[in-house]
């Protein structure tokens, strides 16, 4: 199962929105394993009352690093020297860069970490058939 690409301009609009607030918004990285609770459909069908079947299985909720100005920008350059698309460019003009793309590109890579640790947790606990309580 793969996480769907972010869209920086939804994203974005997010953040943006935060800046016109009277309060201080905190952004957070989430991630929720629920496919395997009310896995997708196979086929998107437009009509209503599709029949979906729910299983009984754990929910994994991973919350990540707080989504700072600070900690966007140094994980951007980071990130962007360590994976090679830097593009050649600069320190200081990746950190430029950082205030357009950083958000989402930060965003979208630990919610990707996030689901892979989420998905490495669920393979151990289905292998090690640990039973889980309902209260």
């Amino acid at each position: 199962m793969a996480v769907a690409p972010f869209d920086s301009r939804a994203v974005d609009m997010f953040r943006v929105l935060s800046t016109k607030s009277q309060h201080p918004t905190h952004f957070f990285p989430l991630s929720m394993l629920t496919a395997q609770v009310l896995p997708p459909p196979a086929k998107v069908a437009m009509e209503v009352g599709e029949r979906r079947l729910v299983a009984r299985r754990p929910v994994h909720v991973y919350f990540g690093d707080e989504l700072t100005p600070e900690r966007v920008g140094s994980e951007f350059v980071a990130r962007k020297m360590k994976d090679g698309t830097a593009e050649g460019l600069t320190e200081e003009e990746l950190m430029k860069k950082a205030g357009k793309e950083g958000f989402t590109y930060v965003a979208e890579g630990d919610v990707k970490r996030h689901y892979d640790v989420l998905m490495g947790l669920d393979l151990v606990l289905e292998e090690e058939e640990v039973s889980v309580q309902y209260h």
